[in-house]
């Protein structure tokens, strides 16, 4: 059995669907000052070797359980999913379908490289700064007969515990049942555009979410192909008025935003947005800072702000 290394935070089913006649798709990145602009296979970008191994465990399968079991069933299922709901237009009456999506829409919010970090460096600040001295002393409660005499050659013995911990942690994230419930329960839609001027682009962050999802004015986004965009919200009147936009000022803002908070890189279907590409990414970070998990939010076509940016802070 291939025990994979190359962790895709671009999963490859959804980047084929930026894909152009020969089958590639333009990625931009910026690794220092300039910007990059190549012609790439889907299999050939968005990932990053070990970005998700567990470091704890010898096993290589064990090692690499999350991008090769957990990863890869989220992406297979929500390919499924987003077949029904590009077939159908609506919303899957089957509730596993409903779940795969909305998983996947979570698993957006995580698996990027920044995300990864980020959530790396919580647990490592958790398990040094507050777990560590819980344990120091409640250690003799809790210690087996089997265990050594005192935590710091448990510690020793067991080794850091943030790899175990992170991985735990983005599975019970992505994996969350009451984020996911929220998202079901939602009014979904595909809306397709047919007279973009470059169209929609994609990146390690494409996900556009309002400050909480728990409200009537909650929102999720996602292009998922260069001419159409998924949109979920409780409120109908809030997808339509994301739908009734301008076509060209929706496109323009949303390409904006996805540059803007992406970092490692941006996917588009031909190189026509090379100007407009160099100009925002990696050049500022838009948007307001939600408390989930410090990822970047936007707000809804229904606050009174100009028609162009409607839904950008």
């Amino acid at each position: 059995m291939s025990v994979p290394e190359k962790h895709h935070y671009l999963p490859i089913f959804f980047m084929r669907r930026w894909a152009d006649e020969d089958g590639l798709v333009r990625e931009y990145r910026r690794p220092r000052h300039d910007l990059t602009s190549k012609r790439k296979a889907p299999a050939a970008t968005g990932w990053i070797r070990n970005l998700y191994a567990n470091e704890n465990k010898a096993d290589p399968i064990e090692r690499q359980a999350l991008e090769m079991i957990f990863m890869s069933d989220v992406d297979g299922k929500a390919a499924e999913a987003l077949s029904y709901l590009e077939h159908d237009r609506k919303k899957p009456a089957e509730w596993e379908l409903r779940a795969a999506w909305s998983r996947f829409l979570l698993s957006l919010l995580y698996r990027s490289p920044e995300r990864v970090a980020y959530i790396t460096k919580k647990v490592r600040d958790y398990e040094e700064d507050t777990l560590n001295p819980a344990l120091v002393r409640r250690y003799a409660e809790i210690a087996g007969p089997d265990d050594p005499p005192t935590f710091q050659e448990w510690l020793g013995k067991a080794g850091p515990l943030t790899p175990d911990l992170r991985v735990r942690l983005i599975e019970l994230m992505i994996g969350s049942r009451r984020l996911s419930e929220a998202i079901n329960w939602m009014h979904w839609r595909v809306h397709q555009l047919d007279r973009l001027e470059f169209g929609f682009i994609s990146g390690d962050l494409p996900l556009m979410i309002s400050d909480g999802l728990g409200h009537s004015r909650s929102f999720l986004m996602l292009p998922i192909g260069p001419t159409r965009l998924f949109i979920a919200s409780p409120d109908p009147n809030l997808i339509n008025a994301f739908t009734t936009q301008y076509p060209h000022a929706l496109e323009g803002a949303i390409n904006e935003a996805i540059a803007r908070q992406s970092t490692h890189v941006l996917i588009a279907r031909d190189d026509t947005l090379r100007e407009f590409v160099d100009e925002r990414f990696r050049k500022g970070r838009a948007g307001k800072r939600s408390r989930l998990l410090d990822y970047i939010t936007w707000n809804s076509p229904l606050h009174d702000v100009p028609p162009s940016r409607s839904f950008m802070r």
